[in-house]
């Protein structure tokens, strides 16, 4: 019995030394393989190096020079545009927009020496721009138009403009967007392909604005005296310019009195302080020296005919002078 069971132990040894072999070998290749495969990817990356080292100093001579050339020519244009006077918003765009194309141009030229050919780099760059271009079509828009206003300078920070009923002073132009802050302190952001696709009305460009006070005088009002007392009212404000010079005009007939209109002319950024401080002065005015300005007013004569207790409505009238 006893040898039987130091038989059966040692075909049990044997059998495991006989499996174990072919695992242990099996690593071991493994090994081998990952090892000559890495020393053979590093030999030919070598040998690569070694024939085209003359390529990669090429590139670094182009990469390292054109930098610096870029460099160089970005600043010439900013102290070039600087002294010309151009807006700030003008001079970051196209600068960047050099710079970028520049530095593309560049890293073009940098992967000549290693055989890439430019028909293939550019035909890359056309479709990637051509997909690019239909997926934010409203962007480039809005950057086309930004260049537009940027160049053509219909408005400039500082400006009293008004588009598609909105009106306030230009904050930023930027490439994309226009930002104005409207009487009440309300951040207005216009998209730019907006402003060059509607009409702007720009108060500030020409460095005068009218100030138009339009009211009605009743029939029979002494004209000559109202004009004189209106005039010289107005010019004893300091704010409102002696040329152009102030008028008073008659400007129609109308149904509740004669249509007139006072007109002076301000600096664009006086306008709203002359507004209200003459109309103040011209309701004050009209106070003092009794001047009644005409409104409309309807005058309801009901008369009761004979037997009728319910006093039906039958005449009414118009009247547009004060009673």
């Amino acid at each position: 019995m006893l040898r039987t069971f130091l038989a059966a132990a040692t075909a049990s040894e044997a059998t495991e030394a006989v499996t174990s072999e072919p695992v242990a070998s099996s690593a071991e290749e493994m090994v081998e393989n990952t090892v000559e495969n890495v020393v053979s990817f590093w030999d030919s990356i070598w040998k690569w190096f070694s024939v085209n080292w003359p390529s990669f100093l090429i590139a670094a001579v182009i990469l390292v020079g054109g930098w610096w050339i870029v460099t160089l020519i970005i600043k010439l244009m900013k102290h070039t545009m600087k002294k010309a006077g151009i807006e700030k918003s003008a001079i970051t765009f196209v600068t960047s927009v050099t710079k970028y194309l520049l530095r593309l141009i560049v890293i073009i030229l940098a992967l000549y020496p290693f055989g890439v050919q430019f028909a293939t780099i550019f035909a890359a760059l056309g479709a990637a721009g051509l997909g690019v271009g239909l997926g934010l079509k409203d962007v480039i828009a809005n950057i086309a138009s930004g260049i537009t206003i940027i160049i053509t300078k219909p408005f400039s920070v500082g400006h009293y403009i008004a588009i598609n009923n909105v009106e306030g002073t230009v904050q930023k132009v930027e490439i994309m967007f226009t930002t104005l802050k409207t009487l009440e302190s309300q951040e207005v952001v216009i998209p730019n392909s907006t402003l060059t696709a509607g009409t702007v009305t720009n108060y500030t460009s020409l460095g005068v604005r009218r100030v138009q006070f339009d009211f009605n005088l009743q029939y029979g009002s002494d004209l000559s005296y109202i004009r004189s007392l209106l005039l010289d009212l107005v010019k004893q404000n300091e704010m409102v310019l002696d040329e152009p010079t102030p008028m008073f005009v008659i400007i129609g007939q109308a149904a509740d009195g004669i249509a007139c209109s006072l007109r002076a002319w301000s600096a664009p950024e006086n306008y709203w302080y002359v507004f209200w401080d003459v109309n103040e002065a011209i309701s004050n005015a009209f106070r003092d020296q009794g001047i009644r300005v005409p409104f409309s007013q309807l005058d309801v004569h009901i008369c009761n005919a004979q037997g009728n207790s319910g006093g039906d409505p039958v005449e009414t009238a118009n009247s547009t002078q004060n009673p």
